[in-house]
């Protein structure tokens, strides 16, 4: 969970505001459950066991695992996948051999993970850009054998396209360099969630990560590297150095099609902006988060960009205008 200080900004400038908001939203969602109905036990299996002990239900019920799905010759289009499942690809590679994978998600939220020859986990990508945007991962093997790529889905059904980016092929410094910077990406996403030194590791964990993926000349994950080092330092209070990243980190996000944490920028921007007193610049800044968070389908990031430009309208002393904003 990010920590961002501007949404104790905005709350604090609009408490009534966003309680308000917070109490339509809660009654627009629909009535409250009634009584749950009585549950009826189920009825005894009395079928004898198996061999093996278990009872002939839990055979029944036990699917077969599905076998993986060649790697090389998985289709482009559009896959579903249920909720909570689990689709495996697998694919040989020579030690020393990289294949680069990307997957769109489609309305689900998956993780992909990297399994070597040995079953061992080598890395799980999970980004924080919810159903949509594109999931990427370097399968890089130290040994040879047949690795194993892991599209897991914990939430909801939705649908992915997977896309082999390139590979199997023999791994240059660049894809060495990038498989590090992915790692240390999920790292830093890790210490984010601890305690306050944990925070400062995972800001120089980003910052290791986007010179290695620099060193790879991989724009995307360079930018979207130095877009968490820099919520990371406005986390830390380090508003200038915050500021400086994320002016870095802006173009290239937009080259690199990531418009879903661009929105976010955006909204921290015009927060920076506002606090300087620079109330046009961060009205701006809020309608471009609006407008790049629409394109992403990020609608909290439009949300928390209405709530910052309802705050510019109460600084002014335009409660009206504040209030139709939250009103929509």
């Amino acid at each position: 969970m990010r920590r961002r200080k501007w949404l104790l900004a905005v709350l604090a400038g609009s408490a009534a505001l966003v309680a308000a908001a917070g109490l339509a939203l809660w009654v627009a969602r629909g009535a409250r459950p009634g009584p749950a109905a009585p549950l009826t036990p189920p009825a005894p299996d009395t079928r004898p066991p198996t061999g093996d002990g278990r009872s002939q239900t839990d055979v029944a019920g036990a699917a077969a695992p599905e076998p993986p799905r060649d790697l090389l010759a998985a289709p482009s289009d559009e896959q579903s996948i249920g909720a909570g499942g689990k689709h495996v690809y697998a694919v040989d590679l020579g030690a020393g051999q990289v294949a680069r994978v990307a997957v769109d998600q489609r309305g689900a939220d998956v993780a992909l993970a990297v399994l070597d020859p040995d079953g061992a986990e080598q890395i799980v990508v999970d980004r924080p850009i919810g159903t949509g945007g594109t999931e990427r991962v370097s399968l890089l093997a130290a040994q040879a054998g047949v690795h194993r790529l892991e599209v897991r889905n914990p939430g909801g059904e939705g649908r992915y396209a997977l896309h082999v980016v390139d590979g199997p092929r023999p791994a240059t410094a660049a894809d060495r360099a990038r498989a590090e910077a992915e790692a240390l990406f999920m790292a830093g996403r890790r210490l984010e969630k601890g305690s306050l030194p944990d925070y400062v590791a995972a800001a120089e964990t980003y910052r290791r990560g986007s010179e290695l993926a620099a060193q790879a000349q991989d724009r995307q994950l360079q930018a979207i590297s130095l877009a968490r080092l820099g919520d990371c330092l406005y986390g830390l209070d380090e508003v200038d150095r915050a500021f400086e990243v994320y002016q870095q980190a802006l173009p290239m996000l937009d080259d690199a099609g990531e418009t879903s944490s661009a929105a976010e920028i955006h909204n921290t921007l015009g927060v920076i902006a506002r606090g300087r007193g620079r109330f046009e610049e961060a009205v701006a800044h809020y309608a471009e988060a609006d407008r790049v968070g629409a394109l992403a389908g990020n609608e909290p990031a439009r949300v928390t960009a209405l709530g910052n430009r309802a705050v510019i309208d109460m600084y002014r002393g335009e409660i009206g205008r504040a209030l139709d904003a939250f009103r929509g």
